[in-house]
């Protein structure tokens, strides 16, 4: 008859545990940085993740009365019980020019003169 050291038992023990069914809370052991890490099982029934947009920051400058409208419209939509930051303003209307038609487009952005784009000034040491 054979004699069973520990290693032996051991390795016999972890073939039984490997046998049995996973429980639907633990998914498969990955390998990380040399480490076994558990994951949770990937349920079938929630949706897929989504992904948040990337943002992209942007500086612009715009006249005085133009900004002062911004603040009235802020105003605006706080009565309305939805207050607004000036970029979720900005981009309300970008996405009304982009629902208009071609004429209503032309005629948006003529109403807009052309400003004269300007760099600040920067100290040189």
């Amino acid at each position: 008859m054979a004699r069973k050291t520990a290693a032996t038992t051991r390795s016999v023990a972890i073939a039984t545990a490997d046998e049995q069914l996973p429980s639907p809370a633990v998914a498969k052991a990955s390998e990380e940085g040399g480490r076994s890490v558990l994951r949770p099982a990937v349920s079938e029934d929630k949706p897929p993740k989504v992904r948040k947009a990337k943002l992209v920051k942007g500086r612009f400058t715009i006249p005085k009365l133009e900004h002062a409208i911004l603040q009235t419209l802020k105003e605006r939509a706080a009565r309305l019980g939805r207050p607004a930051k000036k970029s979720e303003l900005v981009r309300a209307g970008v996405t009304a020019l982009e629902a208009m038609g071609d004429e209503a487009f032309e005629a948006a952005i003529a109403s807009v003169p052309p400003l004269k784009t300007t760099r600040a000034k920067t100290s040189k040491h």
